[in-house]
């Protein structure tokens, strides 16, 4: 795990996850080049946007959340190093619920990207869809 760089984790993809969200990310790339299509349509020439297309926007994702991954993962090696710990966390929403239960989840790509798309959209649907 020391020979993790900024290049190889902004190279990681989740693929299953962005098969399974495709459909999603599609309809909302749909609904977003529609307002761009509006703006464009009133627009001047030199202030127009460009269309906005899946497979650039999810690495430019990527790219950006390098340094949380590069944290996180950081955190829970110097975690893992101290006896009788592991890489488990404890949610503090799942923590509380009431049933008596410790409930735990380890660090993954996934959690990174929810962790971001909640800080870029605070209180948007898409954040709340990511979670699921």
């Amino acid at each position: 795990m020391a020979h993790i760089t900024h290049e190889s984790v902004s190279t990681m993809r989740d693929v299953e996850w962005e098969k399974k969200e495709e459909g999603y990310h599609n309809e909302a790339l749909k609904e977003v080049n529609g307002l761009i299509r509006k703006h464009n349509g009133v627009s001047p020439y030199s202030v127009r946007r460009p269309y906005l297309q899946r497979e650039p926007e999810l690495e430019r994702c990527y790219r950006t959340s390098v340094d949380d991954i590069l944290k996180a993962v950081e955190a829970s090696l110097e975690e893992s190093s101290r006896p009788n710990n592991s890489n488990l966390r404890v949610r503090p929403e799942d923590h509380e619920s009431g049933t008596g239960e410790t409930v735990v989840w380890k660090f993954s790509m996934l959690d990174a990207l929810r962790r971001l798309m909640a800080r870029l959209m605070p209180g948007s649907s898409s954040s709340s869809r990511i979670s699921q």
